[in-house]
């Protein structure tokens, strides 16, 4: 037992935060957490995008899980987190009113589309249809 602990590889964990790295201009990275409604629910799935058409990035997020023992029950808290840059390194999370979204489920993938000439999010989520998301 004690011997078997003893040879056994030890890991450690710093966050389990959703979180981004930075590259810095000496070529170290830099960790950041992202907003707490990032932290709600498992992320499986974030997709770069500029869904208020104003050329700055934004982030949205996917996830949740719900396969997981009855007793700790489903981590389904989010339907989607859209991420607003502030400026470089600073995001703020809109709510579900301002970024209209409401994507339940487990989402596993995002890909941005062209369809009709505009920008869409089509969306995977385990075990359900796709999601189409058109932004306005």
């Amino acid at each position: 037992g004690d011997q078997l602990l003893a040879r056994a590889q030890h890991r450690q964990i710093h966050t389990l935060a959703t979180t981004v790295f930075y590259q810095q201009p000496d070529g170290k990275w830099q960790l950041q957490a992202l907003p707490m409604l990032a932290q709600q629910s498992p992320v499986y799935s974030i997709l770069v995008c500029n869904a208020k058409g104003d050329g700055l990035p934004e982030l949205l997020l996917g996830g949740n899980l719900h396969r997981v023992k009855p007793e700790l029950g489903r981590f389904d808290a989010s339907r989607g987190v859209l991420l607003q840059q502030q400026r470089p390194g600073q995001w703020e999370a809109l709510s579900a009113a301002e970024s209209g979204l409401r994507v339940d489920g487990e989402i596993r993938r995002m890909q941005t589309i062209m369809l009709a000439g505009k920008p869409a999010v089509l969306i995977a989520r385990n075990n359900a249809e796709m999601k189409l998301l058109e932004w306005q």
